[in-house]
């Protein structure tokens, strides 16, 4: 994990469906829709942004659509199937504790 959670991090976040009461397989308690998973090419386009935009001191937030980064606001409305990523400060993926 990253070794400075306070000031430097990626915040990685997926609207999640919700299990319809009753749901008894695992499909349907667990959607696909509701996996996370990431291109670490997305976390170099939000910093990207911070720093070109020299908001890093700060928690900024993106949601990555089609491959692109577009800025949001913090409470922006979600829609699923739309990854959001928040970053502050200048984390790095080569600073892992195992």
């Amino acid at each position: 994990m990253e070794t400075d959670f306070s000031q430097n991090f990626y915040q990685i976040e997926i609207p999640l469906s919700f299990t319809d009461f009753g749901a008894t397989q695992a499909e349907d308690i667990w959607p696909e829709m509701n996996e996370l998973a990431i291109d670490l090419a997305d976390l170099s386009k939000v910093k990207s942004f911070g720093i070109a935009n020299q908001t890093l001191n700060q928690i900024s937030y993106y949601d990555i659509i089609d491959g692109e980064a577009i800025p949001v606001t913090e409470f922006a409305p979600r829609t699923l199937g739309v990854t959001r990523i928040g970053i502050k400060g200048n984390p790095s993926l080569g600073s892992y504790e195992v």
